[in-house]
């Protein structure tokens, strides 16, 4: 078992996301964050118990701000907010990019500025941990408040509304939670509006983006590697001094990457002997500084 990951402890890692997402990595809420998520929610209900008015939370939303909402009211809007963005359509995305939002959205409530119970983010931590991953279908709204439509499909999970995948099996996200030992829960004021707004569906798409892609990319350099003791290539053209020259982090990151895949190699390094190899890293590369060869390819 992977040791957990402690969500507020420290902000988290691309690698985090990608093991939670990819790998079922554990995932626990620090105690500080929950503090602060105490503290969040209860400046919410202390602005609520002087009758001030906030948006989505005692008003309508869009242009319905205009109406004020008993508390009754208040309650009954978060969980119209997710029957009304149920209808995104197409195939479901894949598990890991849900599961990757799901972890994203526990991020972004750890700091206590959502406004959200703990009891939210708890019943997210049960859905990763529990591997209750909602079906989310692939086109939907995004705009500048967020991934609604996909996020309104996580969230709805919570309720018992929609299916999810549970045990390898598309069901009902009623039965999923019931198999699994839990029980749906009702949104307060606040919180359904805060489980949709926000871009961590297309972060959590991005991130996986980048790490599959940044293996590509990695196999790629050590064929090239390979391919220079193949033909006795000179390794010159990779020297720290040449690339200095260049002054392009990612070529430096490439040529460094490909260094140390030829160090003690008696079959590379006669710069007399041209390949147009060298030319892998004439353009500028995109490879973050200092990351192409911290994680481990797959």
């Amino acid at each position: 078992m992977p040791e957990p990951l402690l969500v507020g402890a420290h902000p988290l890692s691309i690698e985090d996301v990608d093991e939670v997402a990819r790998s079922a990595r554990p995932v626990h809420l620090a105690d500080a964050s929950r503090a602060l998520i105490s503290k969040g929610r209860a400046a919410l209900e202390a602005q609520l118990a002087r009758g001030e008015r906030i948006y989505g939370v005692n008003t309508g939303v869009g242009g319905n701000i205009k109406f004020n909402l008993t508390p009754e009211q208040s309650e009954l809007l978060q969980h119209n907010l997710m029957r009304h963005l149920s209808c995104a359509t197409g195939q479901p995305l894949p598990s890991p990019i849900v599961r990757a939002a799901m972890l994203l959205r526990v991020a972004t409530f750890s700091t206590g500025a959502s406004a959200v119970r703990p009891e939210i983010v708890d019943a997210l931590l049960e859905l990763l941990n529990r591997a209750i991953t909602p079906v989310v279908p692939r086109y939907g709204s995004v705009g500048a408040s967020g991934d609604l439509m996909p996020s309104a499909y996580v969230a709805r999970v919570l309720l018992g509304m929609g299916d999810a995948e549970y045990q390898g099996c598309r069901m009902a996200a009623l039965e999923a939670l019931k198999l699994a030992g839990l029980e749906p829960i009702r949104f307060a004021p606040k919180e359904g509006l805060a489980l949709i707004n926000g871009t961590t569906v297309m972060t959590g798409v991005a991130v996986l983006v980048w790490v599959d892609a940044r293996r590509v990319l990695r196999a790629l350099l050590s064929a090239i590697a390979l391919a220079l003791e193949a033909l006795n290539a000179g390794a010159e053209p990779f020297a720290p001094w040449v690339q200095d020259m260049k002054g392009h982090p990612g070529q430096r990151n490439v040529a460094a990457f490909i260094r140390e895949h030829l160090a003690g190699s008696k079959l590379a390094g006669d710069s007399a002997r041209q390949s147009s190899i060298r030319c892998v890293v004439r353009r500028k590369g995109s490879v973050p500084r200092g990351r192409l060869s911290k994680m481990p390819g797959r």
